[in-house]
């Protein structure tokens, strides 16, 4: 079974590449003791994990050398960390990490940290991008996501949405609708988008900024009063028959299996996820300001909090 993280991304620095291909033995003087008698400390396993779980899409070989040391055993391009429970395997090429995937983390799952899939993007690709995003068409450079003829895309575990390689760093998209099958008026809209170019992040867009102008056009005042009033009512003790007959048909739906419906309304984003397999199970509800740095939940909604409370 495969856990796959959160969402994307990365750069490369010449001394990373020139990492690549050393020969084993060439590591440096540190790399000479055989890393099988090295037994890390539980204050280094603990550094691990926290750097792992946290790799960003600049991270480079380099930086993983000099925040977690000598990997434990290498082949190759292969390097393995020990963990506290299992092995992270972090793979490379001349452009840089390629992937890093915990193996086993206590629980015989595999777990995501970073994977970069397709060809690196040639001056083209880099071309397309960059037009995309001064024309603010975040839409179209997201369609692009899963493409591999389109150039390299990212994924990591920390980070939540769609990142590309741009010039002088990469830009992440963050869809309202992160998983697959989504369909309805808000299936297209993208929530965020953060570019960051010499390691400094910067958001171009949030959904938010412009969220009462995402309202659907068929919601009718008094369906979204007959939403508000449903909600309030019923909070998380909501059975599936109840909240699909009461909220009326969903702005958009997403994924396979479970099912989640997602419902405009002026204090956000409600997403109701169908977590049974029975015609009467319970649902769980969650609230979002998409693309906001502050957020209400829906259980501070149900007594009173607005998003304007969180400013």
């Amino acid at each position: 079974m495969r856990r796959l993280g959160g969402s994307a991304m990365l750069l490369m620095v010449p001394a990373a590449a020139m990492l690549c291909f050393l020969p084993n033995q060439a590591w440096g003087r540190g790399f000479r003791k055989p890393p099988s008698q090295v037994h890390p400390s539980d204050r280094a396993l603990a550094a691990r994990h926290e750097f792992f779980y946290h790799l960003k899409p600049e991270t480079t070989l380099a930086m993983v050398l000099a925040a977690v040391g000598r990997p434990d055993s290498r082949r190759g391009n292969r390097l393995a960390y020990r963990m506290r429970h299992g092995t992270v395997v972090l793979t490379f090429d001349v452009h840089g990490i390629v992937s890093a995937n915990h193996l086993n983390p206590g629980d015989g799952t595999e777990v995501f940290l970073y994977r970069r899939w397709g060809r690196w993007p040639g001056a083209a690709d880099l071309d397309r991008r960059e037009r995309l995003l001064s024309e603010r068409k975040f839409t179209a450079l997201d369609k692009e996501w899963g493409d591999e003829s389109h150039g390299a895309f990212i994924v990591t575990y920390c980070i939540k949405g769609h990142t590309f390689i741009i010039r002088g760093g990469y830009v992440t998209i963050e869809p309202l609708c992160m998983l697959a099958g989504a369909k309805g008026s808000l299936a297209n809209r993208i929530a965020k988008v953060t570019v960051c170019r010499s390691g400094t992040p910067k958001v171009i867009y949030r959904a938010w900024d412009e969220w009462q102008s995402l309202r659907p056009p068929r919601l009718t005042e008094v369906a979204l009063d007959q939403r508000i009033s449903t909600l309030r009512k019923l909070g998380h003790a909501m059975e599936r028959s109840a909240a699909i007959k009461s909220l009326g048909e969903p702005d958009a739906e997403m994924g396979s299996g479970f099912l989640y419906f997602l419902y405009w309304m002026p204090d956000g984003l409600v997403t109701i996820r169908d977590s049974a397999r029975g015609p009467l199970g319970a649902c769980e509800v969650t609230l979002e300001q998409p693309g906001a740095e502050k957020q209400v939940r829906f259980e501070d909604w149900l007594v009173g909090a607005r998003p304007s409370d969180a400013h």
